[in-house]
This record gives structure tokens, sequence and C-alpha cells, in this order.
């Protein structure tokens, strides 16, 4: 049997891509990655884009793509609300603050801290345009939610779940409906 579905960690571009192409403010991506950050950089190369990890060692990765547009934080596993930056400190944090207290274009989620990510969506519930979270449907062996989302979803005007594949990704919004891009490209034939 061939194997279709692409390797787990990517299955949340497509939704993602699509959620940073239908909006024009900031992104925070919560939780770094080769299938996010790199891609996020790029669609976000004239607005702000920050990016939080919990791993300083995963975080240090990713200091190649640091710009004015493009700020590295790291959290404290466990404290995602309560941020400390390793890198530009202070000015770092008064940007987080500021960002974090108007509404935000895209917010993405796939972090390894997992009692933390339902607070996350919950906190950006009516500050981010959308939502994008990623793993959206793993669940333990009594059918619950790994991430505690069960009962939080449906508490959104809007969602959306992107689910070719065997993780799946959910889209958020209390502001308005997410559209899946369609395909880039012209028929040939």
């Amino acid at each position: 049997m061939i194997q279709t579905d692409p390797d787990g960690y990517s299955t949340h571009q497509v939704p993602l891509i699509s959620a940073v192409h239908q909006t024009l403010g900031s992104v925070i991506e919560l939780g770094m990655g080769h299938y996010s950050t790199p891609l996020l950089h790029e669609l976000c190369a004239i607005r702000f884009l920050l990016s939080v990890d919990c791993s300083l060692e995963y975080a240090e990765q990713f200091k190649y793509l640091r710009t004015s547009k493009h700020w590295l934080m790291k959290i404290k596993y466990g404290e995602w609300d309560k941020v400390w930056p390793e890198w530009e400190r202070q000015s770092a944090t008064w940007y987080f603050e500021s960002v974090i207290s108007t509404k935000l274009s895209v917010v993405f989620i796939d972090h390894a801290d997992q009692p933390n990510r339902v607070e996350n969506v919950k906190f950006f519930a009516d500050k981010a345009e959308f939502i994008v979270v990623h793993d959206s449907n793993v669940r333990d062996e009594n059918g619950v939610s790994s991430y505690g989302y069960d009962g939080v979803f449906e508490t959104f005007k809007y969602r959306y779940e992107y689910c070719p594949n065997v993780l799946h990704t959910t889209v958020l919004s209390n502001f308005r409906e997410f559209k899946l891009c369609a395909p880039i490209g012209n028929k040939v034939r």
C-alpha cells in the first residue's frame, strides 16, 4: 500500500497559508517548527511575525530568520501567560503586550505545552481573526481530546475543519468565515 498522507508535522500548511493570505495584520506562531517557522517568515515578509517556543534550544535553530519584522521569543514551559524574551528583552515584551491587546490576523497554535494549548485558544478567541490549531483531532484512548478542546471549538462563531490527512487542522474565528484558498495555477489542457 502506498502512503499518501504527508508526514504529520506538515499537515497544517494549507490552512495556515490560506489564513495568512486572507489577512493583512500581525501573526503569532505559538510553537516553532521546520514546517511552519520558515514558511511564515516568507509569507509575512512585509508584516510583523512573532514566533514563540518553550524550548530555547529548539528556538535557537531559527535565529537566522530573525529580522525587524520577525521576532523570536522563548516562553517558560507551562507559563504561556508570563512572557519573557531571550532576545530584545524590553522592546519585545512591550511589543508582545501591545500586539496581544489588539486584534491579530492569525495565531497559529502548535506548541509542545499540551495543557496550555486550549488556554491559548480561549485567550486569543476575541483577539485574532483566525486561530489555526494543528493536531486538532488527537484523542486519548477514551475518545477525549488530548489537548482539552472538547466543548471549546463549539463556542466559536466560525469553525473550519481541514481533514484530508490523519492529523487535522482546525481554523477558528469569531470575526469571519474562513475559506480555503483556491489552488494556484491555470489548467493547461
